[in-house]
C-alpha cells in the first residue's frame, strides 16, 4: 500500500513539475513577444524600445541553442539595428554565426553572414562587408536558394560600385539576374537601377538611360508608395545622366517631373532637396537664374537639418559656381572654402578634390598650392581604390582557393580511407586463404595419418591371421600324432 502511494505521489509530482515547466515556458514566450513588439514600435520612446529589446535578449540568452532560439536572436538583432545600436547588432550577429556553426545550420549561418555584412556596410568597411556577403552567397548558392543568392550578389555589387570596381559590379549584377525570377520585382529593379548608375559612371550614357528606363518599367504596374518613391529616384537618376551629357534642358524635364510628385516627396525631404539642387544646377548651366540661388539655399537648409554632410558640400559647391558666375568672388570663395573644410574634417577625399577644383578657380593666386594638394590626394585616392579592388578580388580568389583545397583534402582523405580499407580487405582475404590452406593441409595430414594407421592395423591383422593359421596347423598335426 505504501509503495503504491509513493508511486502515485511520484507520478503526481512529475506531472505537476511538467505542468509548471510548460507554464513557465509559455510565460517566457508571451513575455518575449511583448518585449519584441514594444522594441519594434517606432511610436515608442527610444530608451523604452532599447530596454525592452535587452529584456528580450536576457530571456533568449538563457535558452538552449535551437532553431527557435536563433529565430528570436535574429529578431533581437533586427531591433538593435533599427534602434541605432549598431554594436549590439554586431554582437548578436557574431553569436548567431557561432550558434549556427555549432548546430550545423547552413541557412541560419548564411543569414548571419548577411547580417555581419550589413554591419560592415553601415560602417563603410567595404572589404569586410564584401567578404561576408561573398560567404553568404556561396552558402545560398550551394543550397539552391536563388533569390537569396541574387540578393547577396546585388549587395556585393553595391560595394564594388562604391569602390569603383565597375566591371566586377556589372559581372555580379548580371550573375544575380540569372538567378532572379520574373516575379521578383524589387531585386530586378535594384539590379537595373544599379546598372544604370554604373554605366553613367563609365560615361556610357545611352546604356545608362536604357537600364534606368528598364527599372522604371518594372515598377509601372504597382503604384504603391514604396514603388512611387523608387520611380522618383529613377527619374532623378535619368536627369543626372542627361546632366552629365550636358543636355541640360532634358535633365530639367526629368527633375521637374520628379518634383511633380509632391505628395510622395512631402515625406522624403532629403529626396526633394537633392532633386531641387540638381534642378538648380541644370538651370545654372543654362544661365536660367530666375529661381537661383533660392533652390540651392533651400536645399542647403534641408541638408543641414538632416545633417547630410555630402548634401551640404554639394549645395555649397553649386553656390560657389553660382557666385563665380555672378562674379561675387568673396561669396564664391567663402562657400568653396567652407565645403573644403567640411570635406577635410569628415575625411571625404572625393569631395575634397571637388572643393580644391573650385578653390583654384575662385582664388587663382593659390592655384599652385591647390593643384599640388589636388594631385597628391588624387594619387592616394586612386591607389586606395586600386588596393580595395585588388583586395575584393583577392577575397574571392582566396576563398575559392580555400574551397578547392578543402575539396581536395576531402578527396585525399576519402582516397586514403579507400586505400586503407582496400589494404585491410586484401590482408583479410590473404589471411583467410592462408588459414584455409593450413586447415586443408592439416586435414590432409590427418587423412594420411589415418590411412597409415589403417595400413598398420591391416598388417597386424594379417600377421595375426597367419599366426592363427600356423597355430591351427600345429594343433592339427599334434592331434594326428
Amino acid at each position: 500500500m505504501n509503495k503504491l502511494f509513493l508511486f502515485l505521489f511520484g507520478i503526481f509530482l512529475f506531472i505537476s513539475c511538467r505542468k509548471e515547466k510548460i507554464k513557465t515556458n509559455v510565460e517566457k514566450v508571451d513575455s518575449l513577444e511583448v518585449y519584441l513588439k514594444i522594441a519594434n514600435d517606432i511610436d515608442e520612446n527610444l530608451d523604452v524600445r532599447k530596454k525592452n529589446n535587452q529584456l528580450a535578449l536576457n530571456i533568449v540568452s538563457q535558452e538552449k541553442n535551437d532553431s527557435l532560439n536563433r529565430f528570436y536572436y535574429f529578431e533581437i538583432a533586427n531591433r538593435f539595428y533599427n534602434n541605432g545600436d549598431i554594436e549590439g547588432f554586431k554582437k548578436i550577429s557574431l553569436k548567431l554565426i557561432e550558434n549556427s556553426k555549432l548546430s550545423n545550420d547552413s541557412i541560419d549561418l548564411a543569414k548571419s553572414y548577411t547580417f555581419l555584412g550589413d554591419y560592415y556596410g553601415y560602417q563603410f568597411v567595404s572589404d569586410s562587408a564584401y567578404l561576408f556577403y561573398f560567404k553568404a552567397e556561396k552558402i545560398y548558392s550551394s543550397l539552391k536558394d536563388y533569390p537569396k543568392t541574387a540578393k547577396t550578389l546585388i549587395n556585393k555589387a553595391v560595394f564594388q560600385t562604391n569602390e569603383k570596381d565597375y566591371v566586377g559590379s556589372e559581372k555580379s549584377i548580371f550573375k544575380a539576374l540569372k538567378f532572379l525570377k520574373t516575379n521578383d520585382k524589387k531585386l530586378t529593379y535594384q539590379s537595373y537601377n544599379l546598372l544604370g548608375i554604373i554605366y553613367n559612371e563609365l560615361s556610357e550614357y545611352n546604356k545608362s538611360i536604357e537600364y534606368h528606363n528598364r527599372a522604371l518599367k518594372v515598377l509601372q504596374f504597382d503604384v504603391s508608395k514604396e514603388n512611387l518613391e523608387l520611380s522618383i529616384a529613377s527619374i532623378n537618376n535619368i536627369g543626372l545622366v542627361y546632366q552629365n551629357k550636358k543636355e541640360y534642358k532634358k535633365s530639367m524635364f526629368y527633375f521637374q517631373k520628379a518634383l511633380s510628385e509632391k505628395n510622395i516627396l512631402k515625406s522624403s525631404p532629403f529626396s526633394q532637396a537633392a532633386i531641387e539642387s540638381n534642378l538648380g544646377y541644370s538651370k545654372l548651366k543654362l544661365n536660367n537664374l530666375n529661381e537661383l540661388p533660392n533652390l540651392f539655399t533651400k536645399s542647403l537648409k534641408t541638408f543641414e537639418e538632416l545633417n547630410s554632410i555630402t548634401g551640404i558640400i554639394n549645395c555649397k559647391l553649386y553656390l560657389t559656381e553660382y557666385y563665380t558666375f555672378k562674379k561675387d568672388t568673396a561669396k564664391a570663395f567663402s562657400f568653396a572654402n567652407s565645403s573644403y573644410q567640411l570635406a577635410k574634417s569628415n575625411n571625404l577625399p572625393k569631395d575634397i578634390l571637388l572643393s580644391l577644383k573650385q578653390l583654384s578657380i575662385v582664388n587663382p593666386k593659390k592655384i599652385a598650392a591647390y593643384s599640388e594638394e589636388y594631385i597628391k590626394i588624387s594619387d592616394s585616392l586612386q591607389l586606395a581604390e586600386r588596393k580595395m579592388r585588388n583586395k575584393m578580388a583577392r577575397i574571392e580568389f582566396e576563398t575559392e582557393e580555400l574551397t578547392v583545397e578543402k575539396k581536395n583534402l576531402l578527396i585525399q582523405q576519402r582516397n586514403t580511407i579507400f586505400i586503407a580499407l582496400s589494404v585491410l580487405f586484401l590482408l583479410s582475404v590473404g589471411f583467410l586463404i592462408r588459414f584455409q590452406l593450413l586447415k586443408n593441409k592439416a586435414l590432409l595430414h590427418k587423412q594420411e595419418q589415418q590411412k597409415a594407421n589403417e595400413e598398420v592395423y591391416q598388417l597386424l591383422l594379417n600377421q595375426q591371421n597367419k599366426i592363427e593359421s600356423v597355430r591351427q596347423v600345429e594343433k592339427k598335426r599334434i592331434a594326428q600324432e
